[in-house]
């Protein structure tokens, strides 16, 4: 699988804003830019992977860094930033994705 070649962006700053609530203490990220950063950091550094996503079965592509245990989504087309958050169960979490291509 290729890597991202556009930047991809959030929907909106008020998702952005919401993910960073829900999950920014637990990816190191105090604020929106620390959280915004922190999701292209993962995709640079983590390895890529196709997956359908559990509640909608819409296909997405993630980005999992294994040493920092931290895991960003993306739309099918790699434009739009879906989530961005560190699993409890890491690698055990991203391979019972469903039909996640994760090696």
């Amino acid at each position: 699988m290729q890597r991202v070649v556009t930047t991809p962006r959030w929907r909106n700053s008020l998702t952005l804003e919401g993910h960073v609530l829900k999950h920014g203490a637990e990816v190191g990220a105090p604020d929106v830019q620390a959280y915004e950063r922190s999701s292209f950091e993962t995709m640079e550094v983590g390895r890529r992977f196709a997956y359908l996503d559990p509640s909608t079965g819409d296909p997405r592509v993630g980005y999992f860094d294994v040493v920092t245990g931290r895991l960003t989504t993306l739309s099918h087309s790699e434009r739009t930033i879906r989530t961005r958050f560190a699993p409890i169960r890491g690698e055990h979490y991203i391979r019972g994705l469903p039909r996640s291509t994760y090696r």
